[in-house]
């Protein structure tokens, strides 16, 4: 019995599908005689629209990541360092102790230097450090309220 309805249903379910798309046909050929040119079907326009959205936000993406600078400007070429992968200087600066974590230059200035500005590290490193002090953020704070906050902190730490 269910099979029976079943297979009616389909069957006027594609005789009324033919039905509309005859009728859709005929009342476009009336329509393009009134307005003169042909008309565009609503699918077709909507998802043209669509995709040049797209195109645009990610030809706008890619200009903005062309234009990007970069998070610490230490000349890293001549150390003897230079040579490792961002992994293995990663895990080298943990097991030596550097605070939170960086890309490849900073990494390689603290390995040099001893020390590292806040503003060389990644948001990542930032906010671990903050975490780790107990020093209060906010997951939509900006790197520059997270270096704020840091040198906040350690100021009040050495006045007492």
């Amino acid at each position: 019995m269910a099979k029976r309805l079943f297979s009616h249903e389909k069957n006027d379910l594609t005789k009324n599908l033919k039905f509309r798309k005859k009728q859709m046909q005929e009342n476009e050929v009336e329509m393009e005689s009134y307005i003169g040119h042909a008309v565009e079907r609503i699918g077709d326009s909507r998802e043209r629209r669509e995709n040049n959205e797209d195109a645009r936000i990610q030809q706008k993406m890619w200009a903005s990541r062309q234009k990007a600078v970069p998070v610490c400007d230490y000349n890293w070429k001549d150390s003897h360092w230079a040579d490792r992968t961002e992994r293995q200087l990663s895990e080298i600066c943990s097991r030596r102790g550097m605070p939170g974590y960086g890309p490849k230059a900073a990494m390689l200035k603290w390995l040099d230097t001893g020390n590292i500005d806040y503003q060389d590290m990644d948001m990542g490193g930032l906010t671990r450090i903050c975490g780790e002090r107990g020093i209060v953020y906010k997951e939509s704070d900006k790197k520059a309220e997270l270096v704020r906050r840091r040198t906040e902190a350690d100021e009040a730490e050495d006045s007492g």
